[in-house]
Formats: structure tokens, sequence, C-alpha cells
């Protein structure tokens, strides 16, 4: 994983690309009146321009490291939640919180008016700020812990007898599958598998990957996986 991350950020980095790149962006400019007739086309661009720049304050050292580092975390992640050890995986976290720091701040570079964590976060979320996640986890709690309060001090609370119990994994499986491709999944178009931890990712949209994992002993896992 480090070997390909390191020559994938070559070729991502590579003085040609960075030419053509520059090429269409002129391109775009002499011949895309001023942004408005190819507007799809100059969105794609800028966010070619971004991903480019990014790539270009990362180091090919510290781009194979963070590969190396999420699959031999991964590993050390699913012995250490397989022996309910959290001690074991204490000092890869910690090392993976360092790495995230030391790659956002090699993005940020020296303009230090985007605190740290919304560098990170924009790499999941384009476009968010640290502090707008503030304010949807304070609105969050504003509403959900007198929900919570009112649930816990119902003196009729209703029956739970239907959440215990053994549930058949193939059963659980059938559903969730059922689920997804109500909500419109087209396996022709993608994979649904099991994994220990559960993801959803795409490569194109006509490739997206689902994983989830599954209980005899609890159905929600397997449910909100999905």
């Amino acid at each position: 994983m480090s070997a390909l991350a390191g020559l994938i950020h070559e070729k991502n980095t590579d003085p040609n690309l960075v030419e053509t790149l520059a090429r269409a962006e002129q391109d775009l400019q002499e011949y895309g009146i001023a942004g408005t007739f190819l507007k799809d086309e100059n969105h794609v661009m800028r966010l070619a321009r971004e991903e480019m720049d990014k790539k270009q304050k990362i180091s090919a050292e510290l781009e194979a490291k963070r590969a190396s580092l999420s699959a031999s975390a991964y590993a050390v992640w699913v012995e250490a939640r397989k022996n309910n050890d959290y001690e074991s995986f204490r000092p890869v976290l910690q090392d993976c919180f360092d790495t995230a720091k030391q790659t956002a701040e090699a993005i940020r570079g020296e303009d230090t008016s985007k605190d740290v964590y919304t560098v990170i976060l924009d790499e999941f979320e384009r476009g968010m700020p640290a502090e707008r996640i503030d304010e949807i986890f304070d609105e969050i709690q504003e509403k959900l812990v007198p929900l919570l309060k009112r649930v816990l001090e119902s003196q009729t609370p209703p029956s739970a007898d239907c959440l215990k119990g053994s549930f058949d994994l193939e059963g659980q499986k059938k559903l969730s599958q059922e689920i997804v491709t109500a909500l419109g999944f087209d396996e022709s178009r993608g994979r649904i598998d099991v994994s220990v931890h559960p993801f959803t990712t795409s490569f194109s949209p006509a490739d997206v990957r689902i994983t989830s994992r599954f209980s005899d002993k609890e159905w929600y896992q397997g449910l909100a996986g999905r």
C-alpha cells in the first residue's frame, strides 16, 4: 500500500500533468466566455486545481506513510476489537491523529486562517467548516437530550421484547438487500459485502460499494450499516 500510494502520488503530481491542467485552465478562460458558457467544465476544472494544489503540498513520503498506516491500523483495530483491548490500539490511533494533523498542516501551509480540523474535514465534507459542525451538534444536543430524558422518565415504556433474541444472519442480509434495492441501489453498478467495519464508497457513478456487518444477537447493526 505504501509503495502504491507513493507511485500514485508521483503520477498525480507529474510535471506533464501540472502543465496539462494549466493549459486546460487557459483554454477555458479563452473559450468559456468568462465561465458562463461552460459552467460545468469550469466547476470541474476548479475542483481539479484544488486537488492538484493539495497533492503538491503533500510529500511522497507523507502520502506513503498515510497509506501504510491506514492498512496497518485497520489490522490492529480488527484484532483489538475482537479482544476488546483498546490499549493495544491506543498508540496506533495516536499515530493516525498525528499523521492526519501533519497532512492538514502541510496542505494549509502558512495560511492559518483555517484551523487544522477544517482542513481535514474538507477531504470528507467539502466546504464544511469546523464551526458548522459545532453548530450541528449543538442543535442535535439541544433536541436530543430532552427527548431522551422524557423517554427514560416514562412510567409506561413500550415493550422492547422484539429487540431481543436471536436473529438469523441470512435473513438480516436478505432484508438489508431488499431495503437498499428499494432505495434505488443497482447491483449491476456496485457490490454489497460484509466487513468488520461497515462503509460505503464509490469509485465512479457506476461502481458503488456497500459493506455491513451482522450479529445474531443484535439486528440493528446490519440494518444501520446499510
